[in-house]
């Protein structure tokens, strides 16, 4: 009987044993498959082909790195490495902001005109995890006056030169 009932011990631990290793089995599976699924998106969005680098050549001519890689906030993988838009508030104060996908240092340059008339303007990139943005840029109406503002926004990061357009009507 003695026998009889070691054995059953020897049985149930392991089983014991083998349900732990089928846990841990099972756990290393689902991570590896979690962080194989999170490099694979990761890498699946790049900056967009319509970016050019300070060299003037076009992003087709230059080798993939992992600077060319990054997240965005919105999923569209179309949308430009810069976000560029500007509101005109109660106050006559026109404020342009730009989300920058891509970039974690550098300078902003934002050349906004009406005309004849010009102003520009330079501030530092801000980084941040989900887009980086720049300090900010506020144009008082008087400064141009009414009518369709066009603004040149060029963002100089490390090697790479990046600009976006974009117009607002100011009354």
């Amino acid at each position: 009987m003695h026998v009889n009932k070691s054995r059953k011990s020897a049985i149930v631990l392991a089983l014991a044993v083998l349900l732990v290793v089928s846990a841990v089995s099972a756990y290393a599976y689902v991570t590896s498959s979690q962080e194989t699924e999170s490099k694979s998106s990761d890498n699946s969005t790049t900056k967009p082909t319509s970016t050019t680098p300070a060299s003037g050549n076009s992003a087709k001519d230059n080798p993939k790195t992992n600077e060319d890689t990054y997240s965005r906030a919105k999923p569209d993988p179309k949308v430009d490495n810069i976000e560029l838009s500007a509101t005109q508030d109660d106050s006559n104060t026109v404020t342009i902001v730009a989300k920058l996908y891509g970039a974690s240092d550098g300078t902003c340059d934002v050349a906004v005109s009406n005309g004849a008339k010009k102003v520009s303007k330079t501030a530092e990139v801000i980084y941040q995890p989900a887009y980086s943005t720049c300090a900010g840029f506020s144009v008082e109406k008087d400064e141009l006056g009414p009518g369709t503002w066009n603004i040149k926004l060029v963002v100089s990061s490390g090697s790479n030169t990046y600009s976006e357009t974009a117009s607002v009507e100011v009354k």
